[in-house]
């Protein structure tokens, strides 16, 4: 496994939040780097990599997943696609993102975790997958927790879905009913922005919001 500089690890935190699965490795001390293990959806990353992984598993056969493409649209920093990836071998692995800042956070944290992949990311938004893949589909299309950034769920669903030609699974982040209350609302923002991993705190920048489509 390759170590990571002092650096890449300045690096990394300048990319932070890592929000949604835990990146692990050693730096040229020996001392272990983690990002992403105090996110708020890593557990649920991990719980859609297995339904995802055991329901492709269960509906197609070894070699038809070798003969398969998949695409991730919103993909984030890449996490889940490659999990997905270290279970699954496809005849292609793509994801797009609209944010550079989230492509190069997975490529920071898969060498942090000496991690390659079959997979590769592209920059690109749920609304430009036409342009981007001039007439051809992908047999099984993935879509997790993006819909309430988008202005129309409706659109972005029908755009998502004809680009699947077997497979579309999408999911979106579900949260319970809200009372005007902190406490309730607070675990559902991302209320840290910038976060620096074993260096004393100078500055913090923090970032209040709630999103709905609607």
């Amino acid at each position: 496994m390759k170590k990571v500089k002092k650096n890449d690890v300045e690096y990394i935190n300048a990319l932070t939040p890592f929000d949604h699965g835990v990146w692990e490795g050693k730096n040229v001390d020996g001392e272990t780097v983690t990002v992403g293990d105090k996110a708020l959806f890593r557990t649920r990353s991990l719980w859609l990599v297995d339904k995802i992984v055991s329901y492709l598993i269960d509906t197609f056969s070894q070699q038809d997943l070798l003969n398969m493409s998949v695409l991730e649209i919103g993909s984030y920093d890449g996490w889940v696609l490659t999990q997905i990836c270290n279970r699954i071998k496809f005849a292609e692995a793509v994801g797009i993102e609209p944010r550079i800042k989230n492509i190069k956070k997975g490529q920071v944290g898969r060498k942090l975790a000496g991690i390659k992949t079959q997979a590769h990311f592209l920059q690109g938004r749920s609304d430009e997958v036409d342009e981007i893949f001039p007439g051809r589909d992908f047999d099984i299309v993935i879509c997790l927790g993006m819909l309430h950034h988008v202005s129309s769920t409706y659109d972005t669903i029908m755009t998502i879905s004809s680009k699947s030609s077997n497979v579309c699974i999408i999911d979106s982040m579900i949260i319970p009913d809200l009372t005007d209350d902190i406490d309730s609302i607070e675990p559902y923002v991302n209320t840290r922005d910038i976060i620096y991993s074993g260096e004393e705190n100078l500055w913090t920048v923090a970032a209040y919001k709630f999103e709905s489509p609607y």
